[in-house]
């Protein structure tokens, strides 16, 4: 064939086989010859429709002729790849083609053959998936022609009427075309499809034989989801008022009917019921039809919805399989097996009385002692699903049952279910049982915090205990969490101790398996809470995350980068979090932290905007990272990520980038000027002067640069005075002021020679006096002790450096105003160790200016100034009398 194709008629001549094929009758060859004559010319005319002189124009348009009939008398398979070909011609040739063919489709659709019908409709939906932009003009001319088709065919030929619904899926499903119908030809849509629905759910008990009814049925279901949006309609004025939502009314009632055939439901494939679910949950948005729903809100609840929720025969087998697997999937997850199914749910009760309602049934049901196991893990499902309604509506629910029942007033719904119906289950027999229970118990009890009476606190404790003790239970995780929070409120300490090895033993036993990040809250929840008794265990504790972090790596197929999906990467981040709390909360795990660095770099190195709302705890890791451990170049490189995250899409977070860039600035300012990343923040600087949002922060970064890279930048100081002058002029606001003469403050005091040599060539002696006006009135505490570091600076300059001696006077007397105010800082003697910093300093790099004097730094500067007696008598003598009193003093 390879050969043969070079040759001239190859098209006509194969084209000419497959026609002969299709036309047959009685096929005189096995279908698999034909099935690859086709594949071959398919795969022919995808690669050289282009190339003209390979395809000659006569066998292009005798293609084009004979294509649609082609399709008509094929067999299945074959016909599949004659409606690829026929996608192919009209991507390239539709301009050309469409005139054609428009005309050969509405005659193959006229006709009373209904293989010539079926081959139209495929040569339909072939060019309104291939061609968008023609498909509202298109289906304007055929769409009367497809409401007869519809009426004749309807009821016995499903072929024909599925290829129609598929049609009118792809017309609705992303633009919406039923504004092209008027309202009688509307009315007929709608009435066909109902038939239809009504037809096949009717007649057919089991999925697995009638999947071409199934998909039909699904399609149509589609179509009415989307009928339900609010937004899908523009017919015209004349349409009375209600005539949409009628129909409305319709689906809804003929949905609820098909869910109520109770004797073919559990037939029916789970997508076509999760689109019903899905129709239901949509008419909510509709006054009109969602007051139906509430009228029959029990009957829905109870008939329909509850035995969606009972544990099936699939679900037991799920069980047997894999607990593990079912309980992530069904509980962690918080899903069910139908998640429609819950977000109907938790829709219908968002109206209050609705609440009420369900969970009156809830109480009614549960008092049922007799209630079979599947039904009564039905209601459990239930209770799970409606938890966090349960709990922010607690109190209205308390006086509802109160009025309703006569309970006392210190009545707890919350509390009543778990005493009588969940705790009593936490020692099933039944295993699924006893895990629903666990999961209802750990949600409810973390948020509502009932049990006041330590006897009920010890009893449920013994229970729990008891269940992460039973190894032949398989789900022992179940237990942790309700285990670890209830724990909080037990008076007990020893009881504590005693339960706490246990509960991280199965957290780390089960930790790969779970993906959900339920164990490493827990886990998280311990360490802050009880690090004092888990001490020993906690380098174990590490070492397993890591060992438990490096396993799911190696589980990576080779080759594939571990970041590439956004689930991973934030399942990495998750063992990050649990560490960082560790690391946190005690400081036994410091030496652990160079062992952690080979995992932790990477995931801090790809990190990207997709997990922006994790980008506080990223920052917060790095924080830890960088200050109790060393900084090498690999640790460095994050640096770098973060400048450039900070540029693309991670401006709003400088504030908290303020610790770690902190870190790595004041730990290695060497590295920091190596690289060339003083550029960088110079750049963030820059934009901070058009842009001051963040100018305090950014300012606050700055003098980290200034502090601890004296004498490795000087040749920066003319660029960032040039800023910052530029910023004081420009500057809206005394805040915006203030924050910029902290950057000043920080350059004189960088090299108060670099600074003299600048002014006395820019001649800024004027916006200098501005800078003294500034911190003379609007110092903060915060800043005090530099400001008076920088006054002090200046007189380091011997008197012939200075082109303007006019402003001495004014540097002394601000430098002793600021002196003398109270919350002065002086030297910190608490600062001196670095590891060891106060608790609400973790993090935070120590800084060389903290053991400075200001005054003592100020005294000497001004004795140097002053060396000369005669300048020292002037000086005074320009001094008021309180002035020269406090420099006598000091």
């Amino acid at each position: 064939m390879d050969g043969y194709q070079k040759k001239s008629g190859f098209l006509g001549s194969i084209l000419k086989f497959v026609s002969e094929e299709c036309q047959q009758s009685t096929p005189t060859r096995p279908l698999e010859i034909p099935l690859c004559a086709t594949l071959y010319l398919k795969n022919f005319i995808r690669l050289n429709w282009k190339n003209i002189p390979k395809i000659p124009i006569s066998e292009r348009n005798l293609l084009k002729m004979v294509l649609p009939e082609l399709i008509c008398g094929a067999p299945g398979l074959v016909q599949i790849q004659l409606e690829l070909i026929l996608r192919i011609v009209i991507s390239y040739d539709f301009e050309e083609y469409s005139a054609t063919l428009v005309t050969k489709i509405m005659e193959l659709l006229s006709s009373k053959d209904g293989k010539k019908v079926y081959g139209g409709l495929i040569c339909v939906y072939s060019v309104i998936k291939t061609k968008e932009e023609f498909k509202e003009e298109f289906l304007g001319k055929i769409l009367p022609l497809l409401i007869g088709l519809f009426e004749s065919y309807r009821e016995f030929n499903v072929s024909i009427v599925r290829n129609i619904c598929r049609i009118l899926w792809k017309s609705v499903k992303e633009d919406v075309h039923y504004h092209m119908m008027d309202p009688q030809c509307f009315s007929k849509w709608n009435e066909n499809l109902l038939f239809i629905l009504h037809q096949f759910t009717k007649e057919f008990k089991s999925s697995s034989e009638v999947t071409p009814y199934w998909s039909t049925c699904i399609y149509i279901s589609k179509i009415f989801k989307v009928f339900m949006k609010n937004d899908v309609f523009e017919l015209s004025d004349e349409v009375p008022g209600g005539f949409i939502d009628s129909f409305r009314k319709k689906y809804v009632e003929s949905i609820i009917g098909i869910l109520m055939n109770f004797e073919r439901r559990n037939h029916y494939p789970e997508q076509f019921k999760d689109i019903c679910f899905s129709i239901l949950d949509a008419s909510l948005e509709h006054p009109a039809i969602s007051t139906l729903l509430y009228q029959n809100l029990e009957f829905l609840i109870t008939k329909i919805i509850f035995y969606e929720l009972i544990f099936t025969e699939k679900q037991n087998n799920l069980w047997v399989d894999d607990p593990v697997e079912y309980v992530r999937n069904t509980y962690e997850s918080d899903a069910t097996d139908s998640r429609t199914v819950s977000e109907l749910i938790l829709n219908l009760v968002g109206n209050d009385s609705a609440l009420y309602s369900v969970t009156n049934w809830i109480f009614t049901i549960l008092s049922n002692k007799s209630l079979p196991i599947n039904e009564m893990y039905g209601i459990l499902m239930l209770i799970y699903i409606l938890k966090k309604n349960i709990i922010s509506h607690i109190k209205n629910i308390n006086i509802y049952f109160q009025k309703q029942f006569g309970f006392q007033p210190d009545f707890n719904f919350i509390e009543f279910i778990l005493l009588q119906y969940i705790v009593p289950n936490l020692s099933s027999n039944v295993p699924f049982i006893r895990a629903i229970c666990a999961s209802i118990f750990g949600e409810l009890y973390r948020s509502a915090k009932v049990f006041h009476e330590s006897q009920n606190l010890q009893q449920v404790a013994t229970i729990l205990y008891n269940g992460l003790m039973d190894k032949e239970f398989p789900v022992q995780f179940c237990f942790v969490i309700p285990l670890a929070f209830l724990m909080e409120d037990l008076n007990e300490e020893q009881l504590v101790k005693s339960y706490l090895p246990r509960i991280v033993e199965v957290i780390l036993k089960h930790m790969q398996k779970l993906e959900d990040t339920q164990l490493f809250m827990a886990l998280q929840f311990i360490s802050q809470k009880y690090v004092n008794l888990i001490q020993d265990i906690i380098p174990a504790i590490v070492r397993e995350l890591v060992l438990s972090y490096q396993s799911d790596i190696a589980d990576i197929p080779e080759g594939k980068n571990l970041f590439e999906e956004i689930t991973v990467f934030q399942k990495a981040l998750t063992y990050l979090q649990s560490i960082e709390v560790i690391l946190e909360n005690s400081k036994s795990c410091i030496p652990i932290i160079e062992i952690l660095k080979p995992i932790i770099i990477p995931i801090l190195l790809n990190v990207r905007e997709e997990v922006s709302d994790l980008f506080l705890d990223i920052i917060k890791i790095t924080t830890l990272l960088t200050y109790y451990g060393n900084i090498t170049t690999e640790l460095f490189a994050v640096f770098e990520k973060f400048i450039q995250i900070y540029f693309d899409w991670g401006s709003d977070f400088i504030n908290d980038l303020l610790n770690p860039f902190d870190n790595f600035i004041s730990k290695c300012p060497e590295y920091f000027v190596k690289r060339n990343l003083v550029k960088d923040v110079l750049s963030i600087y820059q934009e901070s002067v058009s842009d001051t949002t963040y100018l305090l922060p950014i300012s606050q970064l700055m003098e980290v640069v200034l502090v601890n890279c004296r004498g490795l930048i000087d040749d920066r100081i003319p660029n960032i005075l040039d800023i910052t002058f530029y910023g004081l002029e420009r500057a809206k606001n005394t805040k915006e002021k203030e924050h910029f003469s902290l950057v000043l403050s920080n350059c004189i005091y960088y090299n108060p020679q670099i600074f003299l040599i600048y002014l006395n060539k820019t001649n800024k002696y004027q916006s200098l006096a501005e800078w003294i006006g500034i911190i003379k009135v609007k110092a903060s505490n915060s800043s005090l002790k530099i400001h008076i570091l920088a006054l002090s600076s200046l007189l380091l300059n011997p008197v012939p450096t200075w082109h303007n001696l006019n402003l001495i006077i004014p540097i002394i007397s601000t430098s002793i105003l600021l002196l003398k105010q109270p919350n002065t800082q002086l030297i910190d003697e608490d600062k001196d160790e670095l590891d060891e910093p106060d608790e609400d300093q973790t993090g935070e790099a120590y800084s060389i200016l903290d053991p400075i004097d200001p005054s003592l730094f100020f005294s000497n500067s001004l004795k140097l100034f002053t060396t000369d007696p005669l300048i020292k008598q002037n000086i005074y003598s320009m001094l008021a009398n309180e002035e020269q009193i406090f420099l006598n003093g000091l």
